[in-house]
């Protein structure tokens, strides 16, 4: 029997694209939450901004060190190998062109509101990716993995402000992009297109919370589940258009509701009125568009750069000094650098 071929023994054009195969291979996920390990993780140093929810930060457990690249074997397994990786890489992700790398990440919630991010693959180094593909899962809360009785009101906001659940999403998604240690490469990055993915939940019956939720304000009498969405606030509840799709899956049922929570935030966000200006201002410089699919099928697409287009001067007095002092200045900033980052960036003759 003649010897199996090796990696080194078959022609160079064909091992650069295995390598190149191997570098772009995501790992598998985790099946069952019960596999995470909280000793891997840690939580956000202190919040993005100083009068956020510090409390919050703690319910996203980010990985403990940058996503390892799939190809590190290969750098290490000799001279020959580690060379031919290098130059594979940088011939496939050269830096004049780091923009066509693309991040992807699981995202796993459990039912006590904390977020469980884990980098799938990240094949290259780079503080301007084309893509970061999220997708998010739904699980019950594992009594080992409990981080506490969580508080009642969760989805409940007050005195002008979200509800606290909103927190960890923001910390996840701010922290992942602007702070280095919790980013995929230890460095800050921004991304042309943020696709998140709202996967089934494997597990039927009320897993989501939000299905008890029927506003800011007040929780609804049903804690056996979710309310039918004609009960439902738009906040929580679910758009028409995705009623028939959900009905009678409860699985497809929490990832809509879920996604309908997180869209309805971030499309809060992206319109920077004078009392999140703060807040939203992150996605306009870090992210070009964001794309909200349900199980694999595109749902909603924001377009930051026509949102700020779109920008009407903040209308009530008291804002009118902060809009001129600050608004107006971080608006050329960003402006200029979404141009230089290739993302839509289109000025507007009322805003001046």
């Amino acid at each position: 029997m003649p010897p199996l071929p090796s990696l080194l023994g078959i022609p160079l054009e064909v091992r650069a694209m295995i390598i190149l195969l191997a570098a772009q291979a995501p790992q598998s996920t985790l099946p069952d939450p019960g596999e995470l390990h909280s000793q891997l993780r840690r939580t956000l140093d202190r919040a993005p901004l100083a009068y956020s929810h510090r409390e919050q930060t703690r319910r996203v457990l980010f990985p403990a060190h940058p996503a390892a690249n799939p190809a590190l074997p290969l750098l290490l397994a000799n001279r020959q190998l580690h060379d031919e990786t290098l130059d594979t890489l940088r011939r496939a992700f050269p830096a004049s062109s780091r923009p066509s790398v693309v991040y992807t990440a699981d995202i796993v919630y459990l039912t006590d509101y904390t977020l469980w991010p884990t980098w799938l693959s990240v094949p290259a180094r780079a503080p301007h990716v084309d893509t970061v593909h999220a997708q998010f899962r739904i699980f019950g809360c594992p009594a080992a993995h409990r981080l506490d009785e969580p508080p009642r009101g969760m989805f409940s906001g007050g005195a002008g402000g979200p509800p606290p659940v909103v927190w960890p999403f923001y910390h996840l998604l701010v922290g992942s992009m602007t702070s280095g240690r919790h980013a995929p490469c230890g460095l800050p990055f921004a991304a042309n297109r943020l696709v998140l993915d709202f996967l089934p939940a494997p597990q039927p019956g009320g897993l989501l919370p939000l299905g008890r939720v029927v506003g800011f304000g007040r929780a609804a009498a049903n804690a056996g589940g979710p309310l039918p969405p004609e009960n439902v606030s738009e906040g929580f509840g679910l758009r028409r258009a995705l009623e028939a799709q959900c009905r009678g899956d409860p699985g497809i049922e929490a990832a809509a509701r879920l996604m309908t929570f997180v869209v309805n935030q971030l499309e809060h966000l992206s319109r920077l009125n004078d009392s999140v200006f703060e807040y939203g201002k992150k996605l306009h410089e870090n992210i070009g568009v964001i794309e909200v699919r349900l199980d694999g099928k595109l749902h909603e697409t924001i377009d930051l750069g026509q949102c700020l287009a779109n920008m009407q001067p903040w209308t009530p007095s008291y804002a009118r000094d902060k809009w001129n002092a600050s608004f107006l200045p971080w608006r050329r900033e960003v402006l200029a650098r979404r141009r230089e980052l290739g993302m839509a960036a289109q000025d507007s003759p009322t805003l001046s």
